[in-house]
Parts: structure tokens; sequence; C-alpha cells
């Protein structure tokens, strides 16, 4: 870990649990082990720039 990362573990910005598991693991069904992050950061932003469009 680098040590930015350790500095905000050692804060309490980030806990065990998330230690261990990525934030919004138990929300996202299988698709956390199905996409990787980059594949859903480009889904969030084709419907962000879609809401936009729509507005």
């Amino acid at each position: 870990m680098d040590k930015e990362w350790i500095a905000s573990f050692g804060t309490g910005i980030f806990t065990e649990f998330q230690g261990q598991r990525s934030p919004g693991h138990t929300a996202c069904g299988d698709m956390i082990y199905t996409k990787g992050f980059s594949d859903l950061k480009k889904e969030i932003q084709i419907t962000t720039d879609f809401e936009n469009l729509k507005q």
C-alpha cells in the first residue's frame, strides 16, 4: 500500500472492513466480480452524460 493510503487508514477514513473489501461490494450484486472499476466508471459516465442530455 502506498503511504497516502496507509496514512488515510491510520486516521480512520477507511475501516478494517474496507481494507478487506471495496466500498459498495454488498450493493452491486455480482457486478463487482464480473466488471472492473474502469468498466463501472465508464457506465456511470455514460449514464451521467445521457441524463445531462435529457435536461
